[in-house]
């Protein structure tokens, strides 16, 4: 396992995507394994097929990239701000500038190539930011598909309202942390941390 932050996920989401790659889904989801549905009707008709297509996936806009089905941090590119449960609307979306923590998403059968190779290059090289400096001690896909989208003139929107919500909870990769930093002591226990 690896400790850095965001490479267990990344690569999680790199072994679903690859599965998928094969099945030339119209939209691929990719949900993390504890993500929850919101509890209204347009979190509900998500888990319909026929609803999916017509209320979800046939209002895409042309020009997305990926959309963001839950997750925190968010800024939208309006210049507002929401994390939790998004805003009100049935089926919409919303474009965002940026965010943090995502909880599940899709992406079009268009966009799907470019985020899987992009989220390759980030696991083996690390990943590139804004200024054009290479990480390497962590990860932060989210960032990188902000700045992919930008190359292609692409745009991420969020669902809106958000379609998924998370428990606060355990994360492994500060678990490890903390347990690195105890290994010498048997006495303190690593802690369970708040994402």
């Amino acid at each position: 396992m690896d400790a850095r932050r965001g490479y267990g996920l990344t690569r999680s989401w790199l072994q679903c995507l690859e599965m998928a790659r094969p099945m030339d889904l119209d939209v691929t989801i990719i949900f993390e394994d504890d993500a929850r549905l919101f509890e209204r009707d347009s979190s509900l008709s998500f888990c319909n097929a026929a609803a999916r297509k017509t209320e979800f996936w046939n209002r895409l806009p042309d020009d997305t990239f990926l959309v963001f089905l839950g997750g925190h941090t968010w800024k939208y590119a309006d210049g507002g701000g929401e994390s939790g449960e998004g805003s009100s609307g049935q089926g919409g979306y919303k474009e965002t500038s940026s965010s943090y923590g995502t909880y599940g998403f899709a992406l079009p059968r268009k966009s799907f190539d470019e985020i899987l190779g992009t989220i390759r290059n980030d696991t083996d090289h690390g990943f590139v930011d804004e200024k054009g400096v290479i990480h390497t001690n962590f990860l932060s896909p989210e960032r990188s598909w902000y700045l992919k989208a930008k190359v292609f003139g692409k745009k991420i929107y969020a669902a809106s309202p958000l379609t998924v919500w998370h428990e606060g909870g355990f994360s492994v990769s500060l678990f490890l942390k903390g347990a690195a930093r105890h290994s010498n002591s048997q006495q303190h226990a690593p802690e369970h941390v708040e994402e």
